[in-house]
Parts: C-alpha cells; sequence; structure tokens
C-alpha cells in the first residue's frame, strides 16, 4: 500500500510545499487524491468507511491550515483504507468552504477543516444559512501563534517602549492579514486595551506579505504567525517583540507573552485571539460512529513516524484534543470574543 504528500514549510517559511511520493495528484483547482492504491470498495459491506472521502480545506494551498490538513490527508488512507480527495475551497475568510461542508451529506464522507477563533471571527460579521455550533466537531488537529514582528532597524526595547511610540504619534500604522478576520480582531483589542494603540491598520492579503512589509519598512510591526516568521527572524530580518498566549510560544520560548507578564485582565480572550487552532469537522447529523472512527485514526496518525518527521522538519505541532473540547472552543470564541471586542468595527 502507498500513499502520498509528505508536507514541509517553504524556504521562506511562510507556505508549505508539496513533495510527490507515490499516488497523488493536484489540478488547477486545487484537488488532490491521497489515499492507498489497489484498495476494493464494498459498499454494500455496511463498514465505515467504504469509499474515497472528501476533506475540504477552505483556503488556499500553502498556508499553515493546508498543511496541518494534508498532514491528516497524508496519514489517515493507510489506516482508515481509503482514500481522502483534498479540495481546497477558499473565500469569505473560509466560510464558503465550511459553508459547503455544513450543507454536504451527512453520511460521514464529507470532511472539512477550519480555524479557530478564526472561523468563528468571520461568521459573526457575516450571517450565513447554517450554524457553525450544528457542525460535529471531531478534533483539533495542531495550531500556531501569533506575534508582533517589527523591523530590527526601529529598535524597539520591548512592549512598554513600543506602547510609548504609538502614544507619542511615532508609530501610527500596524500591518496584519485582511480586515474581517481573527488578526484584524486581535489588533482591535490591542487598540482597545491600550497596548498597541494604532491610528490605521494596514491589511495585507497574507501573513507572508505582512512579514515582508515589515522587512521592508513600510509598516514598523505587524501581526504575524509564530512559525511562518522563524526564518526571517532567524535570519536577522526581523524581530520578536512579544507573544500572547498563556505559557508563551514555544518556537520562541524566550520572548514574553503579555498574558504571562500581565498586560490584560482579559486572558480568556487573549488566550482565543492569540493564535490559531485548525479543526477537523463533519456535516450536522454525522454519525458517532463516523466521528469516532475518524478520530480514532487521527490518534493513531499522530503517533506515526510521518507525522514526527513533519513536526520536525516544520516546527508545527500536531494536538489533537477531541469533539468536545474542540466545539467549546469554538462555543467560547462565539461568546466571549465579541463581548471586549466591536464587531462592527472589524466590518470596517
Amino acid at each position: 500500500m502507498t500513499y502520498s504528500n509528505v508536507l514541509g514549510m517553504h524556504s521562506e517559511g511562510q507556505s508549505v510545499a508539496v513533495t510527490r511520493r507515490g499516488a497523488m495528484k493536484i489540478g488547477a483547482a486545487g484537488v488532490s487524491t491521497i489515499g492507498i492504491s489497489g484498495c476494493l470498495v464494498d459498499d454494500a459491506s455496511g463498514e465505515y468507511p467504504s469509499g474515497t472521502l472528501e476533506m475540504i480545506v477552505p483556503y488556499d494551498q500553502g498556508g499553515a491550515t493546508d498543511a496541518y490538513s494534508r498532514i491528516m490527508a497524508n496519514t489517515l488512507p493507510e489506516i482508515l483504507g481509503e482514500s481522502i480527495e483534498v479540495n481546497n475551497q477558499p473565500g469569505a475568510s473560509s466560510l464558503l468552504g465550511v459553508g459547503q461542508v455544513a450543507q454536504s451529506d451527512n453520511d460521514g464522507y464529507t470532511l472539512g477543516s477550519m480555524n479557530i477563533p478564526g472561523t468563528p471571527v468571520a461568521y459573526l460579521g457575516d450571517s450565513q444559512e447554517w450554524e457553525l455550533t450544528d457542525l460535529e466537531y471531531i478534533s483539533t488537529i495542531g495550531g500556531w501563534q501569533f506575534v508582533i514582528l517589527s523591523n530590527p532597524d526601529e529598535d524597539i526595547d520591548g512592549i512598554d517602549d513600543l506602547t510609548e511610540r504609538y502614544e507619542s504619534g511615532e508609530f501610527t500604522n500596524i500591518g496584519g492579514v485582511s480586515t474581517g478576520g481573527e488578526i484584524h480582531a486581535l489588533a482591535l483589542f490591542l487598540q482597545e486595551e491600550g497596548i498597541v494603540p494604532w491610528a490605521e491598520y494596514i491589511p495585507y492579503s497574507s501573513g507572508g506579505e505582512a512579514i515582508q512589509n515589515v522587512v521592508s519598512g513600510e509598516v514598523p510591526v505587524a501581526l504575524a504567525g509564530d512559525v511562518p516568521s522563524l526564518e526571517t527572524v532567524e535570519d536577522g530580518q526581523a524581530d520578536i517583540i512579544c507573544t500572547f498566549m498563556e505559557g508563551g510560544s514555544p518556537v520562541y520560548p524566550d520572548v514574553p507573552s503579555l498574558i504571562d507578564e500581565g498586560y490584560t485582565e482579559e486572558e480568556g480572550v487573549l488566550d482565543l485571539l492569540g493564535g490559531n487552532t485548525t479543526a477537523l469537522f463533519a456535516p450536522p447529523g454525522t454519525s458517532s460512529e463516523a466521528v469516532d472512527t475518524i478520530m480514532d485514526a487521527m490518534e493513531e496518525a499522530a503517533e506515526s513516524d510521518e507525522v514526527s518527521e513533519w513536526e520536525q522538519e516544520t516546527q508545527f505541532n500536531v494536538d489533537l484534543r477531541g469533539p468536545a473540547e474542540t466545539a467549546e472552543m469554538v462555543d467560547d470564541s462565539l461568546t466571549e470574543i465579541p463581548e471586549v471586542i466591536d464587531m462592527d468595527l472589524l466590518e470596517e
């Protein structure tokens, strides 16, 4: 039996490259089939699964969500005995692809990935015909944290110095990724708390573009991912001012966290907004048998040599939390974030 497609970080540390190994096909529409060669399907067997599964990724190929989704799609076929077709359906800050899964048949053969809190934040600002809380959550896959990235020429001496330079008017703008998403929400939180009192939010099309515009000096600082920024920081082209979540970032263990340093009393919200977690889910009403089967296979995949090698190569870490905790993370995002952020500002 063969399966394919090992994922690793692009040489610039901002996207994920796909290398061919075995039976994998990627078309122009971002569809790939990852699976078992010569596996017979018996639809009448009553066993699950007994046919090809589809995994819809609501972002473009090459990013962190795609990487986490595909490492599962790589390793699950050998365990399940069936192929997985990966279909990238970006749009509407992930709501297009997530909505496609939400409205698919609940026979266990359609799966989707999303980011938490990324998808809940987008959902809060854009009402849908389907309910985010009705989805059948399977497990988180893994995540990454956000950081404040700065241009070394600015010589920023920690978060207090950064705050003072915004308050004095020396700095006025901050870079991020698009408007209406989780990074924009994080920027609004930092502004509201007076930690980074910026006057203008500069939205870029991707985290990689935000990082490059810090390097070029177009913006003094930007909000970016810890893993995607790693190579730029190691090359001395950018500095990390701080992380956000409790315990800090394992990628930058010596960099202070705003929560750990006591910069906010809204620790729960900052722990939600301070990073993204990719999760796997299924349409509403998908059977518990199907959910449990996929969850069990994910647990086995997480212990595989392929996942271990991928983690070492990319600096991403697989972290499975199961259906209940994943659903709770979504619920917390939907209820707690609007309590401290004016969601109308995300639309401006």
